[in-house]
């Protein structure tokens, strides 16, 4: 089995790379995350999660043989969708020194850094130290979450913050690699001091995505082949060492590695680990549970109480919410067990097979529609934002409503600043826009 998850991953993503010639083409992204979801973590720790207790052994090889099947139904049909949809030509405009943008990116993304920060020193009372404490310490009792958790009905806003956070992250991602002089500089300080707060906070998906980011920026300069390799190389090292960081933050703490804070071991240990986020093991419990029982999830109440979500509490006090009850023996409530499992769990195997197959080429065809904002920079940004949220609801499908806030505004800031900037060039009389180049996908 080890031999079939490697080669499909490796076909699978080799193709879409030799069809499409584009790091930035949506099928190749969506590859790279139903490979990250549903083959990645059993490739790296193969059956050694304790969740494999609870399915019979004579069983686990047909469960991954569906999951796999899923994966290549995916990937074969978001390209066949990609060839029925009108070619992408991606027009990258060369950005020039003067060019006014990287000014309003760098005050969108310092605006969203600080206001993180704010908020977090105002639930330790305004103490530095304090703020630094919590955060090399254990993920659990921190002063901000406490807040959040007391806030109770009025905490939206203050959750808010912390979702559209990780954008500043791409915006310093871009600044780094399109900028100059004193703004790259700014840049890097900005990008590094979110990397590490999204460290300490445990948060993979948005670190790969930050990280993988630069990588996709840098292969759009007109660079040596050579040097695009090497910035890879490294980088893929540097997100390697961030996700054993991460995994050591969820544990015992960042401090642990630095030899702070309370519970550090004598011997400070540090070791690589890949440990995605068990949603793949879960999710061959979830067939297995679903196989054996005639346990069904509602469809109706899971998908109305996700669409009712962004409703905030002092509006509705009484909206309904998914709770312990509903999730059965399928899943503890603050597990993930992919959108694969959730569709399994609401219409029982076969059903929840054709049902993960259509909903997931329904979200790589919208997804293929946001891929128009990469004919400029700045929509690079916002497009990798969609591949987050396109993640994000491939884990769950509660999702959906849970993280939307980050596209939808992402996407209001850069057409403001695409309004802006037209409304300029048509009073400057400028007829045409900046030079472009023709990028193959």
């Amino acid at each position: 089995m080890y031999a079939a998850y490697i080669i499909f991953s490796v076909g699978a993503l080799f193709f879409s790379l030799a069809s499409f010639k584009n790091l930035l083409h949506p099928h190749f992204i969506f590859t790279s995350i139903i490979v990250v979801l549903f083959a990645s973590d059993f490739i790296a720790r193969g059956y050694s999660d304790r969740t494999l207790l609870f399915i019979p052994n004579s069983s686990v090889g047909g469960y991954q043989i569906f999951v796999l099947s899923v994966c290549l139904g995916l990937t074969l049909g978001a390209y066949l969708i990609s060839r029925s949809l009108p070619n992408i030509k991606g027009r990258l405009p060369i950005v020039t020194r003067g060019e006014k943008i990287f000014f309003k990116v760098s005050v969108v993304a310092w605006f969203l850094l600080l206001l993180l920060i704010a908020q977090r020193l105002y639930s330790t009372g305004w103490s530095v130290s304090d703020l630094v404490s919590a955060s090399l310490g254990p993920r659990g009792g921190r002063p901000w979450t406490t807040t959040r958790v007391n806030l109770g009905d009025n905490r939206f806003l203050y959750a808010l913050t912390g979702i559209v956070f990780p954008m500043s992250g791409l915006l310093f991602g871009y600044l780094l690699v399109f900028g100059r002089g004193l703004k790259r500089g700014l840049a890097l300080a900005g990008y590094l001091l979110v990397i590490a707060i999204l460290i300490t906070d445990g948060s993979r998906t948005p670190v790969a995505i930050i990280v993988a980011s630069l990588v996709m920026f840098y292969w759009q300069r007109p660079k040596i082949i050579m040097r695009k390799i090497v910035v890879t190389v490294v980088v893929t090292a540097l997100l390697v060492a961030s996700m054993s960081l991460i995994y050591l933050s969820r544990t015992e703490g960042v401090g642990k590695f630095f030899g702070v804070g309370a519970g550090v071991p004598s011997n400070g240990s540090y070791a690589l680990v890949y440990h995605q986020d068990d949603s793949y093991y879960r999710a061959l419990y979830a067939l297995h549970h679903s196989s054996v029982s005639m346990e069904r999830w509602d469809p109706v109440y899971f998908f109305s109480t996700i669409l009712v979500h962004p409703i905030p509490r002092v509006f509705w006090p009484g909206k309904p919410a998914l709770l312990q009850d509903f999730w059965g023996g399928y899943k503890d409530y603050w597990v993930t067990i992919t959108y694969l499992g959730e569709l399994v769990a609401m219409f029982g195997p076969a059903l929840g097979f054709l049902a993960t197959l259509f909903l997931g080429w329904a979200i790589y065809y919208f997804f293929h529609r946001s891929a128009r904002l990469v004919e400029s920079r700045a929509g690079i940004v916002v497009y990798l934002i969609f591949a987050l949220y396109v993640y994000m609801v491939m884990r769950s499908l509660m999702n959906l409503t849970h993280f939307m806030y980050f596209p939808i505004l992402g996407y209001l800031i850069y057409r403001h600043m695409s309004r802006r900037s037209a409304r300029r060039r048509n009073k400057m009389g400028v007829g045409v826009g900046p030079v472009h180049r023709e990028v193959s996908n």
